[in-house]
Formats: structure tokens, sequence, C-alpha cells
């Protein structure tokens, strides 16, 4: 999702998750927030920020071998 921008607004990534946008708010994102990894901006508008390098994200999701929690404990 973050492949193309570092930034992103809330609804984007709710149309871009569907069904599934729910549990990520709900349950994933404030993981990968309380990790350092995503942060949010904006006044007006929520929006989601990278605060990571991408490639660091990619190197411990490669590590994490679909380990959600190996992939946190990276950070």
């Amino acid at each position: 999702m973050f492949l193309r921008a570092t930034s992103l607004p809330e609804q984007t990534i709710r149309t871009r998750l569907g069904g599934k946008a729910g549990y990520f708010f709900n349950k994933e994102l404030p993981v990968l927030q309380r990790s350092g990894i995503v942060g949010d901006f904006g006044s007006s508008s929520r929006r989601m920020r990278l605060m990571v390098p991408l490639d660091k994200i990619e190197e411990a999701n490669r590590n994490a071998r679909g380990s959600f929690d190996k992939f946190i404990s990276s950070f």
C-alpha cells in the first residue's frame, strides 16, 4: 500500500482493505503505531505515514516469514 507514497489518507487505506479495514484499524494499526512503524498526522483528515524507511520494513517482513509478532519485534 505504501509503495508509491509514504503517507496515505485513512479513507484510501479503508477503501483498499475493504471488509478487513475494521480489523486493521482496531487490532493491527495500534500495534504498528506503538512500535513506531506507522504514525498519523493531519488536522482536517487523518493520514497514516510510515515512520521507518521502507527498506527496513521489507527486511523485517522477509525475516518474519509471515509472523506479525516477529515482524513487530524487529522494531
